[in-house]
């Protein structure tokens, strides 16, 4: 007599593998939730810090140049930024040193990642993944052209902020 074969189900193909795996956060929730709500508040400090830097940069660069001389308490006593020594030197350091105003383009990214980790999903239609590949090339481009652009206005003062 015969017997029974049963089919089995085939992995398929046609399922998109994700990129961007938590996987290390799937140890425990409550240090997942810590983690994302820190992103989303290091995201909004950050955001408040830069567009301190936007109107109190100039005063507050040679303090902060002169922490190490100075010490921090002298130094954060002619602080002008909203957030003290600490976001004067965030924006510092982020806008006036290393990205330029496309510092604003990390923001969104950080803070997706954190809403990502504390709801364990992303926004609908959003995607965590697009977001930050196109934030990271916006960033390189824009810094090379508003270089550029600086390179050839050099009595601009405006451009002086913005690269």
């Amino acid at each position: 007599m015969l017997q029974n074969t049963y089919k089995t189900r085939r992995e398929s193909h046609s399922k998109k593998k994700k990129r961007f795996a938590l996987r290390i956060f799937a140890i425990d929730k409550r240090f997942r939730i810590a983690v994302g709500l820190f992103l989303q508040g290091l995201s909004l400090f950050l955001l408040a810090s830069f567009v301190a830097h936007l109107f109190h940069g100039r005063a507050d660069q040679s303090a902060i140049e002169s922490v190490h001389a100075l010490g921090l308490k002298a130094s954060g006593a002619a602080i002008h930024n909203w957030l003290g020594l600490i976001g004067a030197m965030c924006g510092y350091y982020l806008m006036f040193r290393w990205l330029g105003i496309t510092a604003f383009l990390l923001l969104p990214s950080v803070y997706l990642l954190g809403h990502r980790l504390v709801y364990g999903r992303a926004w609908r239609g959003v995607s965590l993944e697009k977001i930050t590949s196109g934030a990271i090339l916006s960033i390189l481009w824009l810094n090379v052209v508003l270089g550029y652009i600086a390179l050839h206005n050099p009595k601009s003062e405006a451009l002086e902020v913005l690269v």
